[in-house]
């Protein structure tokens, strides 16, 4: 079963997402997946690893944290692993079974979107796509947090995701 990444709406002024710089809450980046599993016990190893790619880099997600509580809410969250196998990366969603109403994503969207930017100012970058999907990505230290709308009534794949990712050595070098 696909997973629909879709956040509601949740409150940073709780403290539930701490430092971004260099890692997500007490998972630093560059961490093995048998420390990450040391500091959160209740991670689950995926029989069939999700894979993401970003800026033409694959990552893995073999570790799942399947309820992590945020503001009254349960997400799971994804570790991801670069090909050395260091956390390079989180994603935090919430499984959905056949989508929201885009209306409904829009307003959930809007209103993180909102919270991120309390936190970290302005976006660094916003890309709008057909259809009403949109990107805004933060850059915090050595960090990019990223927010996807996917709106699709075609495939009914439409969610929200949000995505702490390290940023590579070589980025950094270009800031």
């Amino acid at each position: 079963m696909k997973y629909l990444h879709c956040l509601l709406t949740i409150s940073f002024l709780s403290g539930a997402i701490l430092k971004a710089d260099d890692g997500w809450q007490k998972a630093k980046w560059g961490l093995k997946a048998a420390q990450v599993t040391e500091l959160y016990p209740d991670a689950k190893k995926l029989a069939k690893p999700d894979t993401y790619e970003q800026k033409g880099v694959k990552y893995s997600s073999p570790l799942r944290l399947p309820s992590y509580d945020l503001v009254g809410k349960k997400f799971f969250v994804d570790f991801l692993f670069d090909a050395k196998g260091n956390l390079a990366g989180t994603t935090l969603g919430t499984p959905v079974a056949g989508g929201l109403q885009a209306v409904s994503l829009d307003i959930e969207y809007r209103n993180l979107k909102e919270l991120l930017t309390r936190k970290y100012g302005q976006p660094s970058s916003i890309e709008h796509r057909a259809g009403g999907g949109e990107t805004s990505v933060w850059l915090a230290g050595k960090t990019e947090i990223r927010i996807n709308l996917t709106v699709s009534t075609a495939t009914r794949e439409s969610g929200i995701r949000l995505l702490y990712l390290q940023i590579r050595q070589e980025e950094l070098d270009k800031l």
